[in-house]
């Protein structure tokens, strides 16, 4: 019943660092994350932060940070 972590392949932008979202999941999965609605690209000016919204599902109840 340890924490399970996924990283999404999609990518958050902030002022030109890059952060990948992480998924945690605790207890053993019953239904494994899943996004329902992945982010979208977005288009922003350069040092401007970039927001993302995604929906996503799971069993437990995942976490994004």
């Amino acid at each position: 019943q340890g924490q399970q972590q996924r990283q999404p392949q999609q990518q958050q932008q902030r002022g030109g660092q890059q952060q990948a979202p992480q998924v945690t999941v605790g207890g053993a999965a019953i239904k494994a994350p899943n996004f329902t609605q992945p982010p979208q690209p977005v288009v922003v000016t350069i040092g401007s932060d970039a927001t993302f919204t995604a929906k996503i599902s799971g069993q437990p109840a995942p976490q994004v940070n």
